[in-house]
């Protein structure tokens, strides 16, 4: 095995370990913040509509009583930088000054933000703003139904409409552009968390 090849397994081995560690942790935390909410859903916890300043402070109350966090992104860049699909090609900033995401003692960078119908969308640079900032290797997504559940986007779970039928274009095995290094589509990247985590934390990409 060549030197080359013995730091790129050590460096997936990194960026799956720091996944495991938040998948963990933020799976913990929905379920510690039903308990101090004595909510059972994501619009009880506050967290239903569009994001405002109501919005804001009250997520802030509640990861303050879950994580140790350093700092929180919204309404300023500092926390912003360029990310990239595992094709090489831009995605854009993230992190940005309208989104609402903080960093935590862990080395984080945590997003959440309301999104579509019953999902709110979640996304975290598990070694923040140091390279690769690529989704689907140190960045990662996911998507919180209303229960609180979290779930790697365009998983399984994530694939089942709210009527509880099987969308296989949602589900990255049958949809392979979904996480595809050679894929020119925008979503490229997006399935990839689901794929490491459903492939028994391995990275085979």
């Amino acid at each position: 095995m060549t030197l080359p090849t013995l730091v790129n397994k050590y460096q997936k081995k990194t960026y799956i370990t720091g996944l495991q560690k938040f998948y963990t942790q933020i799976s913990q935390v929905m379920l510690s913040m039903k308990q101090q909410t004595s909510c059972e859903d994501m619009s009880c916890m506050g967290f239903g509509g569009s994001i405002n300043s109501a919005w804001v402070e009250n997520a802030k109350k509640l990861f303050q009583q879950n994580y140790h966090i350093l700092k929180f992104c919204y309404g300023t860049s500092t926390c912003e930088y360029e990310a990239f699909f595992i094709n090489g090609t831009s995605s854009g900033k993230i992190f940005t000054a309208n989104e609402f995401a903080f960093k935590t003692a862990d080395g984080f960078i945590i997003k959440i933000m309301p999104w579509s119908g019953k999902w709110s969308s979640l996304t975290v640079d598990v070694n923040g703003p140091k390279k690769p900032n690529v989704i689907g290797r140190d960045i990662h997504l996911f998507r919180i139904n209303e229960q609180g559940e979290v779930h790697p986007y365009y998983g399984y779970k994530y694939a089942l409409t709210q009527d509880g039928v099987f969308n296989p274009n949602l589900y990255w095995k049958t949809n392979p552009n979904l996480c595809n290094p050679k894929s020119t589509t925008s979503n490229g990247s997006y399935g990839c968390t689901a794929k490491v985590i459903e492939e028994g934390w391995e990275m085979n990409f």
